[in-house]
């Protein structure tokens, strides 16, 4: 029985990924930063997997604070984690938005938190027999330029240039991740993945903060968008492959929009070594957090 946490559980890939394990017979630890999302979680699927381990943990993954008690927490709980799918995420917030720790919204949240997740559990993951860490980004990482000028938008934010930013430091952290385990002889697995356009609520809620549903999304959403559960299964994929060094998985499909999942081949940015390093530095730096590695 792998023990398997995964961040966001609560809706839409989240919630379909932890179904997937849950009917495994894993166990599966659902975090997110709403107590009764995570309990409504839990009823529905415990009622599709009436045997399935269960636990919660409930934190805000965009404060780092936040996160590093639920670190503590887990440690204090758990004897080992197997998997760890980094899923949650915000997106195109149209108004810039800032964290108790003075970070943009999207970067906070989408990397910053996840950064800070994982440095937490690392000791925990290496307690597995074989660790995996997989995080989600998206299609629109291809768009992302990581402005390590302005990381936090103070001069200039635009919602999809924020959100792609932080998509792209997704793929470039797992990237990274995976370059400095192999290089420390540490035999945790780094992996990338996306779900193409899914029908999710991750697609209105960010972009109607203060505003309505946009019109646009509203509409091609029922003509193009896959279901949540096809969307959860290049993570699944990726959380469950014998591939053994950063993958990026994502559906097959025109575009990468939807179908079956495959491995699909990364932006050219995702692949600036000199990018990942710095971005990295500059993580430790702004968290106060280190792996050691």
């Amino acid at each position: 029985m792998a023990v398997i946490l995964i961040t966001g559980a609560t809706s839409g890939i989240g919630l379909e990924t932890a179904l997937e394990f849950a009917k495994r017979d894993d166990h599966v630890i659902l975090a997110g930063r709403n107590r009764r999302k995570i309990d409504d979680a839990i009823e529905k699927i415990a009622k599709v997997a009436p045997k399935a381990t269960l636990d919660q943990v409930v934190f805000d993954l965009s404060e780092v604070g936040s996160v590093l008690m639920a670190a503590i927490e887990l440690k204090a709980r758990f004897d080992r984690i197997d998997i760890l799918i980094n899923n949650a995420g915000v997106m195109a917030i149209p108004m810039r938005m800032e964290t108790n720790d003075g970070f943009e919204s999207q970067f906070a949240t989408n990397h910053l938190g996840h950064f800070v997740l994982t440095a937490g559990l690392y000791d925990l993951l290496l307690e597995s027999n074989s660790p995996r860490v997989v995080t989600v980004s998206s299609m629109v990482a291809k768009f992302g330029t990581i402005d390590f000028d302005d990381l936090n938008a103070n001069e200039n934010y635009s919602p999809w240039k924020s959100y792609s930013q932080s998509k792209l430091a997704n793929l470039l952290f797992a990237r990274e991740l995976s370059k400095r385990a192999m290089a420390n002889s540490d035999p945790i697995i780094s992996l990338s993945s996306h779900p193409g356009y899914s029908a999710t609520n991750l697609s209105f809620n960010g972009p109607r903060i203060g505003k309505g549903t946009p019109g646009v999304l509203k509409l091609l959403q029922p003509l193009i968008a896959q279901r949540p559960y096809m969307g959860a299964r290049p993570s699944i994929m990726a959380a469950t492959s014998s591939i053994e060094n950063w993958t990026y998985f994502g559906p097959r499909g025109p575009f990468g929009l939807r179908g079956k999942p495959t491995v699909v081949s990364p932006p050219p940015k995702a692949l600036d070594d000199v990018a990942g390093e710095r971005l990295w530095n500059i993580s430790e730096e702004m968290t106060k957090t280190t792996f050691g590695i």
